[in-house]
């Protein structure tokens, strides 16, 4: 039985490693609830911020139908893990002049979950 724990523990803290580096969708949804105060994911559908519907992978201020701030629109980047990890991190940080005034997500882990869950945003 103390292998048995022992071998669980070990295969425990991989597990954890693996969910922090990939992030967990299901999680992702849960605290993108937060974000859908002013993103919607549904396609063509803009609320006080753009559609997030495919933003994994998207160029920033990639849709056509929202009026982005020149902050946003000078921002030359695609939407890859490391920009929506740091952009999540400190939105106004990232882009100074965003129209975005949500301080940011402080906790590695939570936005490696909201990442994976954008990422599930496809047809």
């Amino acid at each position: 039985m103390s292998l048995i724990r022992v071998i669980a523990g070990t295969i425990g803290v991989l597990v954890l490693q693996v969910a922090h580096a990939g992030g967990d969708s299901a999680r992702g949804k849960t605290l993108f609830e937060t974000c859908a105060f002013c993103h919607s994911i549904e396609d063509g559908r803009n609320g006080i911020g753009p559609s997030l519907w495919q933003v994994a992978g998207r160029r920033a201020a990639g849709v056509a139908s929202y009026p982005y701030s020149a902050a946003f629109k000078a921002l030359d980047q695609d939407w890859d893990d490391a920009h929506l990890d740091g952009f999540l991190a400190a939105p106004m940080q990232v882009v100074p002049g965003t129209k975005m005034t949500f301080v940011g997500v402080a906790e590695a882990q939570d936005r490696a979950d909201l990442i994976a869950y954008l990422r599930s945003l496809q047809p």
